[in-house]
């Protein structure tokens, strides 16, 4: 278990490094640097809520048949999505953002990929969706390290375009499969073995991350379908 922290806390730290990164270099460049401290300030905040809940067992499931304990994590990725699109002044900083600005922060989803897969090798995750999960997520990360290498402020919008595509799918096939792993006719078949991402430390890779990759998706789609409007 020793392996899995490490590695989910490798994926923490470069998912808040490659966060802080795209939020400070763009507002300064643009001038915003107060919204810029915000949005990160609250991502911090988020991450270590999200830490101590899940180290002291409150996001572990409660076998009460209601839905995942982990989905709390997913409230603060919901309000800053809503802000998105009903604060004017959140929603021009975003669409004037630079459209890779966020791809860094999706390398970490190699580590998290990794833990998940190691996790499955332990018998403590199932390997129905633990292996595809991981599998996906060390593709789309290995990617995002490509595209971060050659600049992503000069990358085609289609190579971008189809990257975060892929990124996002990635996200809801790990969620089927997690559906399909925990009930269902599928679900009975893989019952006997524990599933380690609803406890921790693994379960802050869907209280935390997840929700925080999904935000980043959205934000770089937003970034590239301004680009792509004419005369914007």
């Amino acid at each position: 278990m020793e392996i899995l922290l490490v590695l989910v806390a490798l994926g923490v730290l470069v998912a808040l490094g490659g966060w802080a990164a795209a939020v400070q270099g763009f507002s300064r460049r643009d001038g915003a640097s107060e919204l810029g401290k915000g949005l990160f300030a609250l991502v911090a905040l988020w991450c270590a809520l999200v830490c101590w809940l899940a180290f002291f067992g409150w996001l572990t499931p409660k076998n009460t048949g209601g839905p995942p304990s982990f989905l709390w994590g997913w409230l603060p990725a919901a309000a800053l999505l809503v802000a998105t699109f009903l604060w004017p002044s959140l929603a021009r900083w975003v669409k004037g953002l630079s459209a890779g600005a966020f791809v860094a922060l999706h390398v970490s989803r190699v580590a998290t990929g990794l833990a998940m897969i190691h996790a499955a090798g332990l018998h403590v995750a199932s390997p129905l969706f633990a292996i595809p999960a991981g599998a996906g997520g060390i593709l789309v990360g290995s990617m995002a390290v490509w595209i971060t290498s050659r600049n992503p402020s000069t990358n085609g919008r289609g190579l971008l375009r189809q990257w975060n595509a892929l990124g996002v799918l990635d996200i809801l096939l790990a969620m089927v499969l997690g559906g399909i792993a925990g009930s269902g006719r599928l679900g009975a078949m893989v019952a006997a073995v524990p599933d380690a991402s609803g406890r921790f430390p693994l379960v802050i890779v869907p209280a935390f991350l997840v929700p925080l990759y999904l935000v980043a998706h959205v934000w770089i789609f937003l970034a590239i379908r301004r680009r792509a409007s004419p005369g914007r």
